[in-house]
């Protein structure tokens, strides 16, 4: 996030602050003008946990009530699926923000739990029809590294989604298919076909199977014409799939600071061997199955 977005996120909560929630003649609190505040406030917390203010707007977007923010969320969804397909990036844009606003408001409220189910049917029109979204997908990045959601708000399975959207192609079944990153996030069997066509195996095991080299998703730490498919993130480290200088095939942690120790990993039970490099840590992206144990977490996936 720029400054200057920062600055008038600043400005807006201590003008909302300094603004009652009830009308000027004194009647009971106003709902819109409480979302209002938890918008902003949610949006601020995302990029400082510990700026001015928040925690004088929780104790005030604590008196939402969950009806109030399920509506709030319940419109932005309907925005969302009034894009038409052919709709502008522009056209596009404006309701997706307003359902991360919503989110972003509920988090913020202590509601988190209410934007799962409403998410939870946004993805299944963004895989369905991914053409709106695709144009968001660089900046989509930017918001998941920059201003990531808050734990517990499924905003940024949104947004994992629209950075994927360039790589999301939609079969005649109209199946419905996960960027690789949820998929491993939910647990389930993730083959991605670096060369050819996908495997008849991988249909019939439920497995999702992508061709790296036609995934040109744009990422700000690599050269915009590399190939770029994330698996997992951790704040500002990103495991993805791509290519070298030589257009090689490779497993990158971008982000991944020098003497850090690296991450235990197998290939097939044969353990990884990581490189540094300018963006990071790397190893050759060898056909097999993988199991990665890194931020905590055990991250699987199989190369074919």
């Amino acid at each position: 996030m720029s400054a200057s977005e920062s600055t008038l996120l600043r400005e807006q909560l201590a003008e909302l602050l300094a603004r009652p929630d009830s009308p000027e003649d004194g009647g009971p609190v106003d709902p819109l003008r409480l979302f209002e505040l938890a918008v902003v406030a949610g949006l601020l917390a995302r990029i400082d946990a510990e700026a001015e203010g928040l925690e004088a707007a929780r104790q005030r977007a604590g008196a939402l009530t969950d009806e109030v923010l399920l509506a709030a969320l319940l419109d932005a969804l309907e925005h969302l699926e009034d894009v038409d397909l052919d709709a502008s990036g522009d056209e596009s844009w404006s309701p997706l923000c307003g359902l991360d606003e919503a989110c972003a408001a509920a988090c913020f409220a202590g509601r988190g739990r209410l934007t799962g189910p409403v998410v939870h049917e946004a993805l299944g029109l963004m895989e369905a029809f991914p053409e709106p979204w695709r144009a968001h997908a660089p900046l989509a990045s930017t918001v998941l590294v920059s201003r990531p959601p808050l734990p517990g708000d499924a905003a940024v399975a949104l947004w994992a989604t629209v950075e994927a959207s360039p790589g999301i192609t939609v079969t005649p079944e109209g199946s419905d298919r996960l960027p690789p990153q949820l998929r491993i996030d939910a647990g389930l069997d993730v083959v991605i076909q670096l060369f050819g066509q996908p495997p008849a195996a991988a249909a019939s095991t439920g497995a999702v199977s992508l061709g790296l080299h036609e995934r040109l998703a744009a990422d700000a730490a690599l050269p915009a014409e590399s190939p770029w498919l994330p698996l997992a993130r951790h704040e500002d480290e990103q495991l993805a799939l791509t290519t070298d200088l030589d257009n090689t095939p490779i497993v990158l942690i971008a982000g991944w600071p020098r003497g850090r120790t690296a991450p235990e990993g197998t290939r097939d039970g044969q353990a990884v061997a990581w490189t540094m490099g300018p963006e990071g840590l790397s190893t050759p992206a060898s056909a097999g199955s993988w199991e990665l144990s890194i931020w905590g977490r055990t991250v699987r996936f199989v190369l074919q």
